[in-house]
């Protein structure tokens, strides 16, 4: 979710089941009208929206950087207990294979 200024409010609760990343703009945005209100938004030349483009990429970066390496370590986790089921799943295998050896020695 992309907000154009840090006090855009939004209900978290109408979204459940769902993973949100809130990006905000670390600063006012450029050529926002008079006191950072919407209205200088309307006006869409070029380096109004190049700047906003540029600016709305970088709080994007900033945001994703933060999310980044926990996010990573989150996969490394994932893969890691698939891998430890796997071998517990090859493991049982084999102890069955065993005591039916076992029980037709007996």
């Amino acid at each position: 979710m992309t907000h154009l200024s840090d006090g855009s409010l939004w209900d978290r609760q109408a979204f459940p089941d769902t993973t949100i990343l809130e990006i905000r703009p670390r600063k006012r945005l450029k050529y926002a009208g008079d006191g950072g209100n919407s209205g200088g938004l309307l006006s869409f030349t070029s380096a109004h929206t190049d700047a906003w483009r540029q600016q709305g990429y970088e709080d994007t970066m900033l945001a994703m950087e933060h999310i980044r390496k926990p996010l990573a370590a989150r996969q490394a986790l994932t893969r890691s207990e698939a891998v430890l089921q796997k071998s517990l799943d090859i493991t049982e295998e084999a102890d069955l294979a065993l005591r039916n050896a076992m029980a037709r020695i007996k």
